[in-house]
């Protein structure tokens, strides 16, 4: 697949794709999203290893296993300050995937929507989570579960 052809699939610019693939720009959850739409691959099967800002390449899923705490994957998006561990393992032909998101105060993230369920349960922190226009106030303890396909998003409070 050519950098044209992904473009057109997954609606990102072909100059915007080289510069990720060289290690000058980072990408946006949505940006993510849409490029795994287009590989047909699932976001924990394009699991980010990085060197340096921008450095990616597809790894290989894991297969069953039990994942010990030393041994989970992790993401940072650089243009972004969140940074996601995922709980759960990466064997092919899963349904669903568990991941942690550490979310710096202040963090926002406009409504957007996406294929599958999300379900999301608060640590620690408050966060304000919407769903199409309605807002939420939630604090530890506190959960969600939806169709992604309902616009939502979330703003992070002034503590972590």
């Amino acid at each position: 697949m050519t950098l044209r052809d992904l473009s057109q699939q997954c609606s990102l610019s072909v100059s915007f794709l080289s510069q990720i693939e060289r290690g000058l720009s980072s990408f946006s959850i949505p940006s993510l999203r849409a490029i795994c739409q287009a590989l047909n691959v699932s976001l924990p099967d394009l699991l980010v290893l990085s060197d340096g800002p921008g450095m990616a390449f597809l790894a290989d899923p894991r297969p069953p296993e039990i994942t010990k705490g030393d041994n989970q994957s992790y993401i940072n998006l650089s243009d972004t300050s969140i940074k996601y561990r995922f709980l759960s393992g990466g064997f092919p032909g899963r349904q669903f995937e568990v991941l942690i998101g550490e979310m710096s105060p202040g963090y926002h993230n406009p409504p957007t929507s996406h294929e599958g369920e999300e379900f999301g349960f608060v640590l620690e922190g408050r966060v304000k989570f919407t769903i199409g226009e309605e807002p939420y106030a939630l604090g530890p303890g506190d959960s969600y579960h939806l169709m992604a396909t309902t616009p939502h998003g979330y703003e992070v409070g002034d503590e972590k």
